[in-house]
């Protein structure tokens, strides 16, 4: 059966309790023999701290006032030093006084629930005490009680004073108890008391205990009430036995005549006695003289000595002088003897008969004649006076005897209600028994229970203990799973040194490509600012050429004029004529390879326009991806700080999984060192990166001064751009001048032959000319081979900046894959941690639990313990009650034996009376005694 819990409310505790538990708690700890009372408020504090006791306002005053109050009781007494308390003999004895009411061991250490009963105990003995009204003797030790309650079952003992009863009410069938079902009631109160030790003893408690002695002495005394009124009734009947035997035996005699003799050894002679009452005596008690002479019963006078040898009557036998008890007139031979035929006086001495005097037998017989004439006359007077006397003794018999009889009666009415209280009691005790016994086969179920409730805690204490193991084992293998994520975190920080290592690496590689691109772009400025020289050298030969044509058209000018003057020397000059024709052809086939060359020139000039236009656009391209680069560096920087803060994170939770796994404390603090390490590894990289972020700005700055000089250069070529449209507007203007020459020419094919003096001047002026255009195709020739290296070195660039750009995609792609490893590993380790954690968490739960399931265990065998305690004392009361019960039977039954005795006894005294009564009537005058019909009836 599974214990409940019990909506109680908690335990109230008084003042006197808190201080005395205090004081013990105090001594207990401090091994001292005197308190501090400062000391004791703190020890009370501590002691409801942990009891959850709540304390009121004022407790330090009425800790105070309760201590005053138990120096005056004398329970604590001041000690040395000044301010200290220690406890009394008086309380020590209190104490164990208590701790034997409450059957504790003397030598055991109490639970603290008995501890608390104890205090209980003691403080309501000194709340008990407090009252002004005289203890009963029945309050005191087991052993007065023991004593008190001998000494009443002893007979012939005055009967104790009654102690005073007890306000309480008394119930009705606690009135009908007998001493042993009283102590049986007391035990089980006590026993009840013990089973439930958290209920608070009340007045109601100890008022019980007073009321079941009470009880107790009530009935004590009752049974002394009876054994007295027995013995007054035994004292009632002997008396009217012995005042019956007395009245049926007393008599007024006659003084006996004197013989004429003198007997040798007579008696003395003996005063008249016939008006003397003799004295009280026992029945069939012998009455002697001084001298031990034994006097008569009829007579009333001393028997004379015995007569000498030789009397003729000494042979006589007791047959032959007996006289007729039927016939009272009789002969007389000898002496009557009386003899008693009762039964039970084999102890009892005979009455004698009459004496017998010496003398001679005539004047004996004469003698003897009248005095039988005179005692018949005399046992007719005492017929009479026997017969008022033997109904005045029928009259007190009669009432004496109803009286007895209704004594009996009662006491045969109580001794049957006792009967039948017993018979109930008994039938109470069977049931109560059968209760027991119902009671204790509960028990031994609910023990049998328990004991399976044992077994299977034992099972789930097994299937505990192996699912410890396992989750040891699962420990051990997430541990060493543990280890190895701990070796590859380390592995993976080794792996993100190497790539940091790279990464600086890379930069390093990045900022000297950086640097030749800037060497390039200062080389292509160089060569750009060297083509705009070249174009202005071209420009300028341009004009020079310009100049000459229009030198040359002026001196063809000249030559029209001259060969308007050669025309009319036409036909003299026909032949100088057809050789100026021929050299103007010339010239004029000069002229037109000079204009093929300027337009060569002009095409190469666009030429290099659209080379500088694709370097200006790979200048460009070569900026965007500068921008990129600066982007991909401020990217890689923010995963860096990423990357440190998860460090940090990791670092942090590593720190709180160093905390929490204190079993695994060396190999955290390895795992701390490592991570030390690599927290130092990463300030390295830290500090790397601001290096790094350092070269970017320097990089950054020389990008934007790069950026001014392309600027600069794209101004420049802008310029140029201009200079080469001027010139390709020469170019046309210079078209049209030869278009116009050509025109001119075809003018002048008729004056041709007037040019021919003219054409020699300048075929010099040719050759220069010539010269000047072969300089110049020298120089564009120059120019084109420079723009080729440059385009070289520009195609250089380019592979080396995609080079660049494939290496810093990679480096990107591998801190991608290196931060993208550090988080699964951050990740991994965080759910091996929760993974740890859990486990820890339920390692401590199990551990919980197996700690609750020893803890219930071992409460379920004390319970266990408990319940055959109970069980064991059960029985020893039910076997105390059998005691009790079989020794109140054998008490009723010797009572009614003792009762039966005394009735048979009572019955044969009458019988014996009667027949006494009867023998003693000697006279042959039949004297008819009518019974009483009482006494019949009593008989």
């Amino acid at each position: 059966m599974a214990a409940k819990k019990s909506k109680k409310p908690a335990a109230k505790y008084s003042y006197v309790e808190r201080v005395l538990g205090a004081v013990s708690d105090y001594q207990k700890e401090h091994r001292k023999h005197s308190v501090h009372q400062t000391a004791l408020r703190a020890q009370i504090r501590k002691t409801a701290r942990a009891k959850k006791d709540k304390l009121g306002p004022q407790w330090i005053s009425w800790v105070g006032k309760t201590i005053h109050k138990l120096e005056e009781e004398g329970v604590l007494a001041p000690a040395d030093p000044a301010g200290n308390v220690a406890l009394t003999p008086n309380g020590k004895k209190a104490i164990a006084t208590a701790r034997r009411d409450l059957a504790i061991a003397a030598h055991a250490s109490p639970t603290a629930t008995q501890e608390d009963m104890i205090w209980k105990h003691v403080a309501h003995q000194l709340a008990s005490r407090g009252t002004k009204r005289r203890q009963s003797a029945i309050r005191q030790g087991d052993e007065d009680e023991e004593e008190e309650v001998s000494s009443t079952l002893q007979p012939g003992t005055p009967r104790s004073k009654k102690a005073r009863r007890s306000s309480a009410v008394l119930q009705t069938p606690l009135s009908r108890m007998t001493k042993a079902q009283l102590l049986a009631a007391l035990e089980s109160a006590q026993s009840t008391r013990t089973e439930a030790p958290l209920a608070p003893p009340e007045a109601s408690d100890t008022d019980e205990l007073q009321r079941l002695k009470l009880e107790i002495a009530q009935r004590q005394e009752e049974i002394d009430l009876i054994r007295a009124e027995l013995a007054a009734a035994k004292q009632a009947t002997a008396e009217i036995e012995m005042q019956h035997e007395d009245n049926s035996w007393r008599r007024t005699v006659s003084p006996e005549p004197q013989p004429d003799f003198e007997p040798a050894t007579s008696s003395p002679s003996r005063p008249n006695t016939a008006n003397q009452i003799p004295r009280a005596r026992t029945l069939f008690e012998v009455t002697r003289t001084a001298s031990g002479s034994l006097i008569s019963n009829i007579s009333k006078q001393a028997t004379p000595a015995p007569s000498s040898p030789g009397f003729e009557h000494d042979n006589l036998t007791e047959d032959d002088v007996r006289m007729d008890e039927d016939d009272v007139f009789g002969p007389v031979t000898g002496p009557t003897i009386a003899r008693s035929d009762a039964p039970g006086t084999s102890e009892r001495v005979r009455s004698n008969g009459l004496p017998t005097p010496h003398g001679t037998p005539a004047g004996a017989i004469l003698n003897r004649e009248a005095a039988l004439a005179k005692e018949v006359q005399t046992y007719k007077t005492i017929a009479d006076e026997l017969k008022r006397v033997s109904a005045e003794q029928e009259k007190m018999l009669t009432s004496k005897v109803d009286l007895l009889e209704s004594a009996v009666n009662s006491h045969v009415t109580s001794i049957e209600v006792l009967n039948k209280d017993h018979d109930a009691e008994r039938a109470r005790l069977e049931a109560t028994l059968v209760a027991k016994n119902a009671e204790i086969v509960t028990l031994q179920a609910e023990v049998d229970q328990e004991r399976q409730t044992i077994v299977l805690r034992d099972a789930t204490l097994a299937f505990k203990d192996a699912h410890i193991s396992e989750i040891e084992s699962n420990k051990s293998s997430l541990q060493q799973e543990s280890t190895s994520q701990r070796t590859r975190i380390q592995e993976l920080e080794r792996i993100l040194e190497e790539k940091m290592a790279a990464m600086t690496l890379l930069t390093t590689e990045k900022d000297s490509r950086i640097a030749e691109l800037e060497k390039l772009v200062q080389e292509a400025d160089r060569l750009r600012v060297a083509a705009t020289e070249e174009l202005q050298a071209v420009s300028a030969q341009a004009i020079s050429l310009a100049e000459s044509l229009r030198a040359a058209e002026s001196r063809t000018a000249g030559l029209s004029d001259q060969l308007k003057a050669a025309l009319d020397h036409n036909a003299v000059t026909e032949d100088s004529r057809a050789e100026a024709q021929r050299k103007v052809d010339a010239l004029g086939a000069q002229l037109k390879a000079s204009n093929e060359e300027l337009l060569q020139i002009a095409s190469d000039k666009a030429k290099l326009v659209n080379d500088l236009s694709v370097s200006q656009s790979a200048a460009e391209a070569l900026r965007a991806e500068i921008a990129s680069l600066y982007i991909a560096t401020q990217l890689l920087n923010e995963k860096l700080s990423t990357s440190g803060s998860t460090i940090e994170t990791l670092r942090a939770e590593l720190a709180v999984a160093s905390q929490s796994t204190a079993a695994l404390s060396t190999e955290l603090a390895d795992q701390a060192a490592v991570i030390t390490e690599v927290t130092a590894s990463r300030n390295d990289a830290l500090v790397t990166v601001s290096s790094l972020s350092a070269d970017t700005a320097d990089l950054r700055a020389r990008l934007l001064e790069s950026e001014k000089i392309l600027a600069a250069t794209e101004a420049r070529l802008g310029a140029s751009r201009e200079e080469a449209a001027q010139l390709s507007q020469d170019v046309t203007s210079k078209e049209q001048q030869r278009s116009d020459l050509a025109a001119k020419l075809v003018t002048l094919e008729a004056v041709r032959d007037d040019l021919a003096a003219g054409v020699q001047a300048r075929d010099a002026d040719i050759g220069r000319l010539n010269g000047t255009i072969q300089t110049a195709k020298q120089e564009v020739q120059d120019a084109e081979a420079m723009l080729a290296s440059v385009r070289k070195e520009k195609a250089t660039c380019e592979e080396r900046i995609s080079a660049l750009q494939l290496s810093l995609h990679s480096a990107q792609e591998q801190g991608l894959q290196l931060n993208r490893e550090l988080e699964s590993s951050q990740a991994a380790r965080l759910s091996l941690q929760q993974a740890l954690h859990e486990r820890d968490i339920e390692l401590e739960a199990t551990q919980t639990s197996l700690n609750a399931e020893k803890t219930r265990a071992s409460a379920l065998h004390q319970d266990l313990m408990d319940t055959i305690a109970r069980a064991q004392d059960a029985e020893e009361e039910v076997t105390a009650v059998k005691q009790s019960k079989a020794i109140d039977e054998r008490t009723i039954e010797s009572l009614k034996a003792g009762y039966a005795r005394l009735r048979q006894i009572q019955l044969d005294s009458l019988a014996d009376i009667e027949r006494q009564v009867t023998s003693a009537h000697s006279s042959p005058v039949p004297i008819t005694h009518r019974r009483p019909a009482m006494l019949e009836q009593s008989i």
